[in-house]
C-alpha cells in the first residue's frame, strides 16, 4: 500500500516508530496544496489524512503559513472528516502561502512507568523554498530541521533552540518505501545523496533527560520530535 497526498502526486511516506504512545506510528505533520491552495494538519504515519478518531488529541496545535519574506501568520483550522479518515485544514487567505509550521505539546504520558513530556513538531517545504533559507529555517520550533543544498545533495541539519544537535536519531523515507536511518554528526547534520524530485518524509528525534512538571504532572524527561515534509517534486505558488 501506498501512502500519498490527495493533492501532491508520488509521494509515499511509510514511517515506523520504535515505541508506541495511543496508536503506533503517529507524528504531528503538515502540508499545503497548490491546487486546492489549503493547508493541512495531520496525526499519522505521513502527511496524508489518517484516523479521524485521534484528531482530537492535537486540536491544540498551533499552526503557522509563512510569506516569501518568512513572515509568520498563525491559522485557525477546522476539522475534515470523510468517513473513518480525518485532517485539520484551512483555506489560503489572500496571502500566498510558501511555508507550513506546526507546534504541538501533546502532554506528560507514562510508559514503562517512566513519565515523560511529549512535544511534536512540524514543518512543510518544497523545491522553491530550498533557495529561500529565510523559509527553511524556523523561529518556531525548538527542533527545527534545516535543509540546506550541499552539491549534489541536501544536508538537513537538526537543531535544539538554535544550536546543532549531534547524535540525534533521524528517519528518512522517499516515494519507494526507502528509508534511511541517521544519527546527526557533530554539526547536527545528516546527508539526503542524490535527492530525487520525490516528497521525502523526514523526521527527527531528541530527548531532554531532564525532571520537571507540566500541568500539575511529574515528568523524568521530554521527548521532541520534529517532522519535515520536503517536497521537491514542485514548487508552490
Amino acid at each position: 500500500m501506498k501512502y500519498r497526498f490527495p493533492f501532491v502526486p508520488l509521494v509515499a511516506c511509510f514511517l515506523a516508530m520504535a515505541y508506541c504512545v495511543s496508536a503506533q506510528a503517529h507524528f504531528v505533520w503538515v502540508a499545503l496544496s497548490a491546487s486546492d491552495r489549503t493547508a493541512s494538519l495531520f496525526f499519522g504515519e505521513g502527511p496524508e489524512p489518517s484516523e479521524a478518531d485521534l484528531l482530537d488529541r492535537v486540536a491544540q496545535a498551533k499552526v503557522f503559513a509563512r510569506d516569501s519574506e518568512g513572515k509568520y501568520l498563525p491559522l485557525k483550522l477546522e476539522k475534515k472528516v470523510s468517513g473513518s479518515q480525518g485532517s485539520w485544514i484551512a483555506a489560503e487567505d489572500g496571502n500566498a502561502w510558501k511555508g507550513l509550521e506546526a507546534v504541538c505539546d501533546y502532554g506528560v504520558l507514562t510508559k514503562r512507568e517512566r513519565p515523560f513530556w511529549l512535544k511534536y513538531y512540524a514543518k512543510y517545504l518544497d523545491r522553491s523554498a530550498l533557495k529561500n533559507q529565510v523559509l527553511c529555517q524556523s523561529e518556531k520550533l525548538p527542533l527545527d530541521i534545516i535543509p540546506i543544498p550541499q552539491g549534489d545533495g541536501i544536508a538537513l541539519q537538526v537543531t535544539m533552540e538554535g544550536k546543532p544537535v549531534e547524535g540525534a536519531e533521524v528517519v528518512i523515507t522517499d516515494d519507494a518505501y526507502e528509508q534511511q536511518k541517521l544519527t546527526t554528526d557533530a554539526n547536527g547534520k545528516v546527508l539526503l545523496k542524490d535527492p530525487k524530485p520525490d516528497t521525502y518524509c523526514v523526521r527527527a528525534k531528541w530527548v531532554e533527560e531532564k525532571p520537571g512538571e507540566h500541568d500539575g504532572k511529574q515528568y523524568e524527561s521530554i521527548r521532541h520530535y520534529s517532522t519535515v515534509a520536503l517536497n521537491l517534486s514542485t514548487d508552490q505558488t
